[in-house]
């Protein structure tokens, strides 16, 4: 049964490269010649030592700036897969738009997926799991072909190993490195105890710090309102700070902060009129109601104007559609590293710009 049903399955596969795969400007003599790949069989693909980020589809081009930014390499998306020549593993617990991390352990046709598995070197401890998505071929067989030759068994419910198999023409064999275990949901603007009406999503928070890279040092939100920015900051580990000029939303902050078993420095000021050194920023301009645009661009020049001063590091700025804040971050003399779309609603769409020294 088992040899009918692989049969069946692979008899149309394709064992040609994959015009859409993360690898496919490599050179041809790179392939040719390197010892690694030189006697690569028919049925494996090209690759290079790297590791897989599995993204959610809310905004694809955000999870994978933040994957960028973070690992320091650029990246490749192929649906909802992001590839990157560099080590994922932990970033999974601090990515906003990522569900888990893996490294790549090959990847294959969907004809050659039974002589890949027989063929590969299964490096289990000692018992594994095996989940796919779309996969041509079933759980099951994948983990019979395992078991066969690693000599390990299955467990489905606390696996040491967890192999994943993602595709249907060009199949991506990945480990896990972790799963994102975020509780995002828990702090959406209505399950705070000081609530506002623009409150960002806490994903589209928590990405937005990521994209100012952070390591260390102090997370900075010069327009903080009730606190979101601060919040997914504080509670990854950074020591924090944020200026406003309503004292009734610091006080909001505050409670928000403190419900949530974190704490940031909170200051009542004049953004606009900071003097000192900023190295990771993060803020979400206003686009308020009752305000004039003309008001708004006022505060948006005199904020950008602000960072063109002191900004030594990255800043993540998000702002209305309408305005265009890529020419005030050039004007201020900082450099635009990407330029984003959070798509809000029929009336408006939130844009980030990245902006370095």
């Amino acid at each position: 049964l088992i040899t009918i049903r692989l049969a069946h399955l692979c008899e149309n596969g394709d064992d040609s490269l994959a015009n859409d795969a993360p690898w496919r400007t490599a050179p041809t003599h790179i392939r040719k010649t390197s010892d690694r790949h030189k006697n690569l069989p028919n049925f494996l693909l090209y690759r290079k030592e790297m590791d897989v980020a599995w993204i959610t589809q809310d905004f694809p081009a955000i999870a994978q700036a933040e994957i960028e930014t973070l690992a320091g390499k650029s990246a490749k998306q192929n649906g909802d897969l992001v590839f990157v020549e560099a080590s994922l593993k932990g970033l999974e617990k601090r990515l906003a738009f990522t569900k888990a991390t893996y490294t790549l352990l090959f990847s294959c046709t969907k004809k050659g997926m039974q002589k890949a598995f027989e063929a590969h070197d299964w490096k289990i401890t000692k018992d594994f799991r095996v989940t796919t998505s779309r996969s041509p071929l079933p759980a099951p067989l994948l983990g019979h072909f395992i078991k066969t030759k690693s000599g390990k068994q299955v467990n489905l419910h606390t696996p040491t190993n967890h192999v994943m198999v993602f595709g249907r023409d060009k199949i991506h064999v990945c480990q896990l490195h972790g799963e994102n275990d975020s509780q995002f949901e828990e702090r959406r603007g209505r399950n705070r105890p000081a609530k506002h009406p623009t409150t960002m999503h806490p994903k589209l928070a928590r990405a937005m710090v990521n994209l100012t890279g952070i390591k260390k040092g102090t997370f900075v939100d010069p327009m903080c309102g009730s606190g979101g920015l601060l919040l997914e900051a504080a509670l990854l580990g950074f020591t924090c700070e944020g200026v406003d000029i309503d004292s009734r939303l610091l006080a909001k902050a505050q409670q928000n902060l403190q419900y949530f078993g974190v704490s940031s420095k909170l200051t009542k000021a004049d953004s606009t009129k900071l003097n000192k050194k900023l190295s990771h920023v993060a803020l979400d301009l206003p686009y308020g109601r009752g305000t004039t645009r003309k008001d708004l661009e006022k505060t948006y020049q005199a904020m950008i104007s602000m960072l063109g001063r002191n900004l030594k590091g990255k800043a993540a700025i998000m702002y209305p559609h309408w305005a265009d804040v890529p020419a005030l971050v050039k004007k201020a003399g900082l450099s635009v590293c990407y330029e984003l779309e959070a798509y809000s609603h029929r009336l408006l769409t939130r844009k980030i710009v990245i902006a370095k020294r």
